[in-house]
């Protein structure tokens, strides 16, 4: 069960609204003359009643005057004042036009900076303070002080104790205690108390703030009629003054004075009303610091919702005022036009909206009560003239009927159309495919058969025969589109593979072995190299037993004229991070480097790509057909080329059971 506390009146969920309870309001329940000082200017900027009937002067003379013209032994500057308190005998100026001995008493005001409250205490032709009240006076005076030094206090609680305090010597009362209204409840919870509180309760009922919902007294001889005056009783108190906190309208406590004797009360509930006046001015001014912190939280928490939902969004947003001036845009717009917000904030949309004529004329024409607006396959320019299609969506926005915004919504379809003019090709490509397979598959039989007529021919022909030679290159132009028909079948069709678990050396020994004899012929030195314990990898021993194959050939044919060198490397590579690697496995990594011419820098970029070849007698499919083998069992290919030499660098992932 949640706690009850008085001080849960902060809670929001509770709130009252009451005029500002000031240092003005309070000094007008005082009972002695008292003027608010400006000390740099020395003129007076309030007094409160008693002043004036002191002086004799009305509240319009006296506000607004200065101080030397109300004394008339006023020394410019006076050091009570300039010292910010003390104490000062002169002679006030009284508006019948008789002169009356004061004591000035001055005391800083806290809160208010170069202002101070200025006492005064009149003084018989004695010397003494009139109608002998010296002590009293002095006393009100001290715990004035102290009441108003109440204000500086930082947290509620502190300061209500302190209030307490100060309250029950300015009453001079045997015990003083605070009631406020707990959050949800109909109970009033002692908040702070002062004095001999023994006996008078914690807990009041709700009735009770009904019933003393105005300044009261009670007494002995009296009926109680209420909790407290019942209990006060019982307790031994005499008298008991009570007035409530907040207004009339939403009071929010209520303030108790309790005497165990008799006093005279002509002072004794004015004096609880300042203290009720400065008890609820605290409250509301804890109540006004607790909404406005909330207010900040809140207004922080939305600045930072609007943040993040205007960097989420990948739509241009962008706020104008109803003659066509930009007020706000979100980053996508930035990122969209190229233009950063304070370049184009209070400028007019049209810097920005460049592009279909269509579109300005319908801005112009939206109006409060009109539906969004929808305009498709806009085309609009960037900053730099770029053009890009574009989705636009205005709404307008009204407050209280009258159009006060138009929300416009851009949504960039230069991505889109991207992707889509990509499927087309991926389209176009599958279907081209499909015409290459069935092309190569109706032109090999053909072939075939002008081999085949060729060979007849050869044979029919002596060997000396001058078409011999003929014959000899038709047939091997014949063998050359045999292979390339083959080469484009194996590209063409769909690629299935079955993956096992492989070891790569014996695979790469193997091919070299196979090789060897046709190397050592061509004067190609070749040289395996494999660091540690290679793990497995999972993959299609034939399909990668293809791909390494065109690697070797190709490094072949680049040292077929002059001779080289040949070195594969193997070697295990601990996950880290690397172009188009995942960074949590192991790769291996296969090395085959030739010592031929190498690749022209304008050729790399085109390696991989099909039909292209620097090999009179090449395909251009190996590599394409390479790399697709390499792809698919999720590893990469890369190459690093420079006069000298080429190296073809082959990752492929570990197996995860390895």
């Amino acid at each position: 069960m949640k706690e009850r506390t008085a001080l849960s009146i902060l809670n929001l969920s509770r709130r009252f609204v009451s005029p500002a309870v000031d240092l003005e309001r309070l000094l007008n329940l005082f009972p002695y003359p008292c003027l608010v000082v400006d000390t740099r200017a020395l003129t007076v900027l309030f007094c409160n009643p008693a002043a004036t009937t002191f002086s004799g002067w009305s509240i319009h003379e006296i506000i607004g005057s200065e101080l030397a013209s109300l004394f008339t032994d006023w020394v410019d500057p006076p050091s009570p004042l300039k010292s910010y308190n003390g104490t000062m005998e002169l002679h006030i100026s009284r508006g019948d036009r008789s002169i009356q001995k004061v004591l000035l008493h001055a005391h800083p005001l806290q809160e208010r900076k170069q202002q101070a409250i200025a006492f005064l205490e009149a003084v018989e032709d004695s010397g003494t303070p009139s109608q002998g009240h010296f002590d009293a006076y002095g006393h009100y005076l001290n715990s004035m002080i102290a009441l108003f030094d109440v204000f500086g206090v930082l947290d509620l609680p502190t300061a209500l104790d302190r209030a307490a305090s100060s309250g029950i010597r300015l009453i001079a009362c045997d015990a003083l205690t605070i009631y406020l209204a707990a959050n949800a409840s109909p109970e009033l919870i002692l908040a702070a108390s002062a004095g001999e509180t023994g006996g008078l309760p914690d807990l009041l009922p709700g009735k009770d703030l009904v019933l003393l919902s105005k300044p009261a007294m009670w007494e002995q001889s009296k009926r109680s009629q209420t909790t407290l005056h019942r209990i006060g009783r019982k307790s031994g108190f005499q008298m008991i003054a009570t007035t409530p906190l907040g207004t009339t309208s939403a009071t929010i406590g209520l303030v108790a004075a309790a005497t165990r004797s008799l006093v005279a009360t002509e002072y004794l509930i004015p004096a609880l009303q300042i203290v009720a006046s400065v008890i609820t001015t605290l409250i509301e001014s804890a109540s006004l610091k607790t909404q406005l912190m909330l207010a900040d939280l809140e207004q922080l928490r939305t600045r930072a919702y609007v943040h993040a939902t205007d960097s989420a969004i990948h739509e241009g947003l962008v706020v104008v005022s109803p003659d066509h001036k930009i007020l706000q845009i979100n980053p996508a717009t930035e990122a969209i036009f190229g233009y950063q917000a304070d370049e184009v904030l209070q400028t007019s949309i049209e810097n920005i909206l460049i592009g279909s004529e269509k579109l300005l004329p319908r801005l112009a024409e939206i109006r409060k009560d009109d539906p969004p607006v929808h305009l498709e396959g806009i085309r609009l320019f960037r900053r730099y003239g770029e053009s890009f299609l574009a989705n636009i969506e205005m709404h307008p926005l009204c407050v209280e009927g009258i159009l006060d915004r138009l929300l416009i919504v851009i949504k960039d379809l230069s991505e889109s159309e991207h992707i889509r003019e990509q499927a087309q090709q991926l389209e176009q490509r599958a279907l081209l495919g499909e015409v290459m397979a069935i092309f190569a598959h109706e032109v090999r039989n053909p072939i075939n058969n002008i081999s085949t007529g060729l060979e007849l021919m050869a044979l029919r022909l002596v060997a000396d025969d001058p078409q011999q030679e003929l014959i000899q290159r038709l047939q091997q132009d014949c063998d050359r589109l045999a292979d390339l028909m083959k080469s484009v079948l194996a590209f063409s069709k769909p690629v299935e593979f079955t993956l096992e678990p492989l070891h790569i050396p014996p695979l790469v020994q193997k091919l070299i072995d196979r090789s060897t004899p046709r190397l050592a012929k061509a004067g190609v030195k070749c040289q395996l190299r494999t660091e540690g314990n290679i793990p497995l990898i999972l993959a299609d021993y034939r399909s990668l037993e293809q791909a390494l194959s065109n690697l070797i050939a190709n490094a072949f044919q680049a040292m077929s004229e002059t001779g080289g060198q040949l070195t594969i490397k193997i070697k295990t590579l601990k996950p880290q991070k690397l172009p188009g690697l995942r960074e949590d496995i192991p790769y291996v990594e296969i090395s085959i480097a030739d010592t031929g011419p190498g690749i022209p820098k304008e050729h790399q970029d085109r390696i991989f790509q099909p039909f292209f070849t620097t090999n009179r007698n090449g395909t251009g499919l190996g590599l394409v057909i390479t790399r697709r083998i390499i792809t698919a069992h999720k590893g990469t290919i890369h190459l690093s080329s420079f006069p000298g030499g080429t190296v073809f660098y082959i990752r492929l992932p570990v197996a995860e059971s390895a």
